[in-house]
């Protein structure tokens, strides 16, 4: 869930803090300089910013005004045509700096041949940021727009938003660190294909929070040539794009990072498969440790409500309509395994190596930085709630040198309403699908441990142990996969 968006343009686009807090042509005019160096595209920057021509930097009423001709911003090969840009930098608060930017309402979207892709529209853009010009950051700010659109040139898709405000603040907490909070908020969202495919939500908000960022660090990370735009054209695009965030993780040092994602009222319509509708959606993540060797600590959280899924038989019967999944990993080595995963594609894709061999050794890899990290998976207080059926999950796995496997594990499940299932599936006795389903169930009560005080669930206890073997509820599994399928255990 690690997004670079918003914390990328409070950081870069920012002044080396020499900028006086009184704005005049000359200082304005070097700050804009500078700017243009560290987001031309020259792997100093996750986007690349460029101009037409010098920019017209001239005195105004209440300070400074910037024309930047012809603007273009770059990401993953679009470009923006953005036009002349409009820059006001006046005195602000205290020892902060003003800044406000004035963008057109149509900026065409084009390939790097200038091929057009589509139009943005932007309904009454507005950009104003307030700026540290002692430390080089913009402290407090706001992006905003009345209203948003897209269209494909092709007309074969489009995209449609309300109100959008993005609002971020920064804080420092420490010398060289600061802590940095951003809010995305979308009022409506739609979007289709005239292949029938579309995607409506009533509300979208994006939050993220940056705990102890040195920025220092994240210069000598631009500093080492980070560039997405301008890859090595002889190696592997796989090997490079696992390249930039590792190489991201080993130089930029920061203490956590959260991350929010919510919806609400979402409609996906799918013609090759079935439609589905969620009341509320609820992401979070929390990353901690980052500035320990590139040995992470995640927590992370999935609670959808209000699933409704437009199938009928068997499967619209059974599927949940909350789920509520909490995934945790202790002492993860992300930045051994993403030069793992680089090692195996520039094995393969540029050294011609078997892929049955490099994956062997990428295996092997794997395996010894999770044993020596000492990681550890758990799923904790995890549920799937229907209307018949509802299953609750708790487990961990962490590997194991001394295991024949590996790792060994513990997941336990509980799952209730049996009666109330095979009662609806028996409604369904011409639905062959219904009465599979209703016969699987049947085995899974029998097989399943008694839960006291209820006695429409079933606890079972699925063990990998060291030595190899795997068990439910310290039976070998291989006697309830015969049971459940017995042609295949003859």
């Amino acid at each position: 869930m690690i997004r670079r968006t918003l914390a990328a343009a409070v950081l870069l686009l920012v002044p080396s803090g020499l900028m006086a807090a009184e704005p005049d042509v000359a200082t304005v005019r070097d700050w804009l300089d500078e700017q243009l160096y560290l987001s031309a595209p020259d792997g100093r920057a996750p986007f690349a910013f460029e101009v037409a021509g010098e920019p017209e930097v001239v005195a105004v009423a209440s300070g400074v005004e910037a024309r930047l001709p012809g603007a273009t911003l770059w990401s993953d090969e679009v470009l923006l045509v953005l036009g002349d840009v409009i820059l006001e930098v006046t005195a602000g608060e205290g020892d902060l700096l003003q800044v406000d930017v004035h963008l057109a309402e149509n900026i065409p979207v084009t390939d790097p041949t200038g091929g057009l892709i589509g139009e943005l529209a932007l309904l009454e853009p507005r950009f104003s940021a307030a700026l540290d010009p002692v430390n080089g950051i913009f402290v407090d700010g706001v992006a905003a727009a009345g209203g948003a659109g897209f269209n494909l040139s092709s007309g074969l898709a489009w995209l449609e938003a309300g109100a959008i405000d993005l609002r971020w603040n920064a804080e420092q907490v420490a010398e060289r660190r600061w802590t940095l909070d951003e809010l995305i908020a979308v009022a409506g969202l739609s979007g289709g294909t005239t292949a029938g495919h579309s995607v409506e939500m009533s509300a979208l908000t994006v939050e993220g929070r940056y705990l102890g960022l040195d920025l220092e660090s994240y210069g000598a990370f631009l500093d080492t040539g980070f560039d997405p735009l301008a890859l090595d054209a002889t190696r592997s695009m796989d090997a490079q794009s696992i390249r930039v965030p590792a190489d991201f993780v080993d130089h930029v040092s920061l203490d956590s990072l959260y991350e929010r994602i919510r919806a609400a009222e979402v409609s996906v319509t799918l013609p090759e498969s079935a439609d589905f509708n969620i009341a509320a959606l609820d992401l979070t993540g929390t990353t901690n440790r980052l500035d320990d060797g590139g040995t992470f600590d995640l927590d992370y959280r999935y609670d959808v409500q209000g699933l409704a899924l437009d199938v009928d038989g068997p499967v619209g019967a059974l599927t949940p309509r909350d789920v509520d999944v909490r995934l945790q990993l202790s002492r993860l080595p992300v930045v051994g395994l993403l030069r793992a995963f680089e090692r195996y594609v520039v094995a393969v894709d540029e050294e011609g190596a078997a892929e049955a061999v490099a994956s062997a050794a990428l295996l092997a890899e794997i395996q010894r930085l999770l044993r020596e990290a000492d990681t550890e998976l758990r799923l904790v207080d995890s549920r799937l709630d229907g209307p018949l059926l509802t299953a609750s999950f708790d487990g961990v796995a962490r590997p194991d040198a001394t295991a024949s496997r590996g790792a060994t594990g513990l997941l336990t499940v509980e799952l209730a309403g049996f009666a109330k299932t095979q009662e609806e599936l028996g409604r369904n006795v011409a639905n062959l699908d219904a009465l599979k389903v209703a016969a699987g169930l049947a085995v899974l009560e029998i097989v399943g441990e008694p839960v006291d005080d209820r006695p429409d669930a079933r606890r079972y206890r699925l063990a990998a142990t060291a030595d190899g073997a795997i068990t439910l509820n310290d039976a070998p599994i291989d006697e309830l996969l015969a049971l459940l399928a017995p042609e295949s255990a003859r």
